[in-house]
C-alpha cells in the first residue's frame, strides 16, 4: 500500500477540521453573543420601566402630601419612598454589574471569533498552498509507478491497475486477508515487473 507523506496527511487533516467547522449549521459562538445581548436588553427595559413607575408614584405621593397638613405622615411617606428608591438604586447597581459582566463576556466571545476567523483564514491559505502541491505529487507518483487506484472499491479491498507502455495489470487485494507488508510488497513487485 502506498503511504502518503506525513506532511501531506497533516495538511489534509487540518483542511478537513477547518472545513467541518466552517460548514456547521449552528455556531455556538454567535448564539452566545445573541443571548447575552437579548438578556442585557431585557434587563435594561425592566429597569427603565421600574424607574418610570417609581418616579410617577413619587409625583403622586408628593401631590397627596401637599394636601395633608400633618408633617408626620409626610415624613413617613418620604421615608417609604426613599427606601423604595434606595432599593431600586441597588437593583440598578446590580443590573449595571450584570451589564458590565455581559459586556466583558461579549468582548471575550468577539475575541474568540477573531481568533477563529484568523484560524479559518490560515486554513484557507494552507489549502491554497497544499492542494496544488498534492496534485503535482500525486501525478508524479502515478507517472513514476503507473499505479492507478480504483476509488470506488469497498473499504476492505484495494483495487486498481498498474499501467505501462506495454500492458495493463489489474490488481485486487483484500485488506482482511492480507497484511499491509504483503500488500506493499505485492504492489512493488507488480510495479517492478512493468518496468
Amino acid at each position: 500500500m502506498l503511504e502518503l507523506p506525513e506532511n501531506l496527511v497533516k495538511s489534509l487533516e487540518l483542511l478537513r477540521t477547518g472545513l467541518e467547522y466552517c460548514f456547521e449549521e449552528e455556531n455556538p459562538l454567535f448564539d452566545g453573543i445573541k443571548q447575552i445581548k437579548e438578556f442585557k436588553d431585557v434587563q435594561q427595559n425592566k429597569y427603565n420601566e421600574s424607574l418610570k413607575a417609581l418616579q410617577a408614584r413619587c409625583r403622586e405621593e408628593q401631590n397627596k402630601l401637599k394636601d395633608i397638613s400633618v408633617q408626620e405622615i409626610y415624613n413617613k411617606k418620604i421615608e417609604k419612598l426613599q427606601s423604595e428608591l434606595n432599593s431600586k438604586k441597588e437593583q440598578l447597581d446590580k443590573i449595571k454589574v450584570e451589564c458590565s459582566e455581559l459586556k466583558e463576556a461579549i468582548k471575550q466571545k468577539e475575541e474568540e471569533k477573531k481568533q477563529l476567523d484568523k484560524r479559518l483564514q490560515e486554513v484557507r491559505e494552507k489549502k491554497l498552498e497544499t492542494i496544488p502541491a498534492l496534485r503535482k505529487e500525486l501525478m508524479l507518483y502515478t507517472k513514476i509507478t503507473g499505479l492507478r487506484w480504483d476509488y470506488d472499491s469497498s473499504e476492505d479491498e484495494i483495487k486498481g491497475l498498474i499501467k505501462s507502455n506495454i500492458e495493463v495489470k489489474p490488481f485486487s487485494l483484500n485488506l482482511n486477508q492480507n497484511s499491509q507488508f504483503f500488500i506493499t510488497n505485492h504492489l512493488w513487485d507488480l510495479i517492478g515487473s512493468q518496468q
